[in-house]
């Protein structure tokens, strides 16, 4: 009997994007099915995360995830473009995001039809793998969507809706 491993998912976590081959590999190496279950990402969920008491625990994140991507030989990029608008140098969060739920909706969708972690890796893969133009990291805060934005999640939603992931 095939059991069920429920992996709780976000499209701007670096954690998450360094998961997603390990998630394939499970259900190949072994008997199970891999559900992805999306979440929003603690910059929505808990925007006080990012308040000033809490930076040095945020800096510690992007530090840590460098290190982790590097022992795993993946891109240790942050997410371009983000689907998060949030300044990178202040931690501060757009009250708009006209991205990430949209986004998380096409992940449930995937899911549905029984392509979330195929989804989930070629999203997050794609988005972890663009360079931010000048090599920075900074992501000034704007609801306009750049054209490589639109590109991305067009793609999505045709990775979601054809499921020929």
């Amino acid at each position: 009997m095939t059991q069920q491993i429920d992996v709780y998912y976000s499209f701007r976590s670096p954690y998450s994007y360094l998961a997603t081959p390990d998630m394939l590999r499970l259900e190949q190496d072994f008997d199970v099915e891999v559900a992805l279950r999306p979440v929003l990402p603690l910059a929505v969920r808990r925007p006080d995360f990012f308040s000033p008491e809490n930076l040095k625990r945020a800096k510690y994140i992007r530090m840590d995830w460098l290190r982790r991507a590097e022992y795993l030989g993946m891109a240790g990029v942050w997410p371009y473009p983000d689907p998060i608008v949030q300044d990178m140098e202040t931690y501060q969060i757009a009250e708009e995001q006209p991205y990430i739920y949209d986004l998380t909706k096409l992940g449930v969708e995937a899911e549905r039809q029984g392509k979330g972690i195929e989804f989930a890796k070629e999203v997050s893969h794609l988005i972890s793998s663009l360079v931010v133009p000048g090599g920075g990291m900074k992501v000034p805060i704007s609801p306009k969507p750049s054209q490589k934005l639109g590109w991305i999640y067009r793609r999505c939603r045709m990775l979601s809706e054809t499921a020929t992931i």
